[in-house]
């Protein structure tokens, strides 16, 4: 309406700028407000370590070796039976909205053992043009005033599984990035059908390693498959560079700690420090 009455000379650029930095102020303030009172506060919530009992401390290299260990032989044993792609990775057959349906069952499971994680059941869906997501470097995102989880379709299977509980479990009210992250594992360990269970085994995997390697401790030891699998999704983190790729990380970077995670997109891979401190739960 300024702008308008700009154009018909009924204003002056002072009064224009001084009514739209006011406008804009005032809005961003109500934006942030609801933010922070729909799903933002959630960052502060008390600890997901308290609520599960956990003591989290820095892991001794011995016991991050021999989860290492236990995420391989666990991983090679799940992916032997689940279907695969002409290029030999990870496939699903099934209808991709199904797959979507199916995340619900590993969080009904992981609600019987801890209650507390009881929460809507909204199931997560598909960007319709993934594209747009993919210039921000993320495989997922939650929509803080609809609590709506929305994930790109188009990412490996290997780690569409593990996204799609991570987004879930921000919609919960868990904010923090580690803590989702493991969550995410968690239930699709606890999930009934195999191939969850294979995310959350190779996601292990997936921390572990970077953390291990420059001890000398790589993947030895991984089927061809599960390799397969690995070298999908590193070739999927290749493709995430450019300006737009840089630009978000920063701006990510800049919420994380602006919400008290102040290691930013390391924050993610600290979910190990959860996985170290839980005694692992057995395979079902």
């Amino acid at each position: 309406r300024a702008l308008f009455r700009l154009v018909r000379g009924r204003k002056t650029w002072r009064e224009f700028l001084r009514q739209a930095g006011r406008t804009l102020w005032v809005g961003t303030g109500l934006l942030y407000g609801s933010f922070l009172l729909l799903w933002g506060l959630n960052s502060h919530r008390q600890p997901l370590a308290h609520s599960m009992n956990l003591e989290v401390k820095e892991p001794e290299v011995e016991r991050l070796t021999w989860l290492l260990g236990r995420m391989k032989e666990e991983a090679n044993l799940l992916r032997k039976d689940l279907p695969e792609t002409e290029d030999g990775t990870l496939a699903i057959a099934e209808d991709r909205r199904e797959t979507y349906r199916r995340a619900l069952l590993g969080w009904k499971v992981a609600e019987k053992r801890y209650p507390f994680l009881s929460g809507p059941d909204i199931l997560p869906k598909p960007l319709v043009v993934p594209s747009a997501l993919g210039a921000t470097g993320a495989d997922g995102i939650l929509c803080p005033f609809t609590l709506e989880p929305c994930v790109n379709p188009n990412i490996p299977k290997a780690r569409l599984l593990l996204v799609l509980c991570h987004e879930m479990a921000h919609a919960r009210g868990f904010a923090r990035e580690d803590e989702a992250t493991y969550l995410a594992y968690l239930v699709c360990r606890l999930h009934p059908d195999p191939d969850f269970r294979y995310a959350a085994a190779f996601a292990g995997m997936w921390y572990l390693t970077p953390v291990l390697q420059e001890r000398g401790i790589d993947l030895s030891g991984a089927s061809e498959a599960v390799l397969r699998d690995y070298d999908e999704i590193e070739h999927w983190r290749s493709l995430k560079k450019g300006w737009s790729h840089e630009l978000f990380r920063k701006f990510w970077t800049g919420y994380f700690r602006a919400t008290g995670q102040k290691h930013g997109f390391a924050s993610y891979g600290r979910m190990i420090l959860l996985l170290a401190a839980e005694p692992l739960l057995e395979p079902r």
